[in-house]
Parts: C-alpha cells; structure tokens; sequence
C-alpha cells in the first residue's frame, strides 16, 4: 500500500518524495513537502487548528487568519511548509546549531540545488535524505552539545547565503550567515565558515578533517 502524500507522520519515509502538496485558503496557499519535514511541530504549538497531523487533510486553512497561517508556516525551521507567495522579507541569515541536532539555515538561502529561507542540514552523517536533516540523529543517538568557537570579527555577514556541498566526503562551506546558537551566542562571524557534516569532527560544529579518515562518511 502506497504511502498518502497527505499524511504528515509519513515525513522522509519511502514513497513520499515528489509529493509537495498545496493547500489553498481564503487570502493564503501554503505547500508543504514531507521530504524536508522533521516534526519539530512548530506549525502545530502556533496553530493546532489548522495543523492536526490526525486529521485528513491535516491542513485546514479556514481555521484561522491568513495572518495567523502565515504567521506559523514562517516558524518551520526545515521549509517543509512555505508560502506558495511569500511577501515577507527573508529572515537575518544565520546557522544554527541544534544540541544533538541538525544545522537551522534560514536567510535567503541556496543548497543543492534548492532556494528557500529555511532549511534544516544534517550533522550526523546518517541522513538518508542528504544534505538535509531525516532525523536520523535521534536514531544513531548522535551527541553534540559543547560547540567550539572561532575567532570573532565583530562582522555580520549579511547573506545571501549559499551552502556549498562536496559531492564527496566533505564539509559544508558557508557563505554569508554567521553561525549562532539557540540562544543567538554567536559561534562563528566569518563570511565563509566550514563546518562538519560527518559527524566525526572534535570540533563541532567545525570541520577538522575528521572526514579523511572515514572516507564513507
């Protein structure tokens, strides 16, 4: 049986790729695609009535304000949900280090291939979805919670932010977003930083080259 582009908890599961769905409403469109959602539920917190993942459909846009819809698609930290016209301005560029989690990118943004103004990147090196976060850090168990800090500049890189990634073992480089914790500490300010995807680097969210010496990573 066929997994239903619909269904919100079947996110990064077979069968779902290709399937963005549209969801249209008085004054606002949203679309949502399941290959980058990772249920941080942000949507939900903001707007439970219009974001139940047990009903069908799970998006049901009359249940508030365009503003309000709105509103809780530009909280989704992943771009799984976005604005079919979005006339707000792209958020300050950044990259956030989740605890034991994936890279928050947000700004105005291209990786792989895609733009966008939020995008989650894995860390772990176990994503199935590469380069983007299938929360596959909470199955490995992946821990990273002290991160290093370069040498600040007192810049403010100021985007656009373009995410280069190797199409061999390899880091992430960064270009135009400083690299920040949850609570907005500010790890990296540099107009290029390279950091970690395998998972290995001592120096998270760093790269240290740990990525030579395992060469699958």
């Amino acid at each position: 049986m066929g997994v239903s582009p619909d269904d919100p908890t079947a996110a990064g599961r077979p069968g779902v790729h290709g399937s963005r769905r549209t969801y249209e409403g008085d004054g606002v469109a949203v679309e949502w695609d399941p290959t980058l959602c990772i249920h941080t539920a942000r949507c939900i917190a903001a707007q439970p009535a219009v974001f139940d993942p047990a009903r069908r459909p799970w998006v049901d846009l009359a249940a508030a304000s365009p503003e309000d819809v709105a509103d809780a698609v530009r909280r989704c930290p992943t771009g799984a949900l976005q604005l079919r016209e979005e006339t707000a301005p792209p958020p300050e560029p950044a990259v956030e280090v989740r605890p034991d989690g994936p890279l928050f990118v947000r700004g105005d943004v291209t990786v792989a291939g895609r733009t966008g103004h939020r995008f989650a990147l894995c860390r772990c090196g176990a994503t199935g979805n590469a380069p983007f976060c299938d929360n596959s850090h909470k199955a490995i168990g992946f821990r990273a919670r002290d991160n290093a800090r370069d040498e600040l500049s007192g810049a403010s890189p100021a985007g656009p932010v373009e995410v280069r990634v190797p199409d061999r073992p390899g880091p992430y480089r960064v270009r135009g977003a400083r690299v920040v914790t949850p609570s907005g500490d500010v790890l990296a300010d540099a107009e290029e930083c390279v950091l970690c995807r395998c998972g290995r680097s001592a120096r998270k969210p760093f790269c240290d080259g740990s990525h030579r010496d395992h060469p699958q990573a």
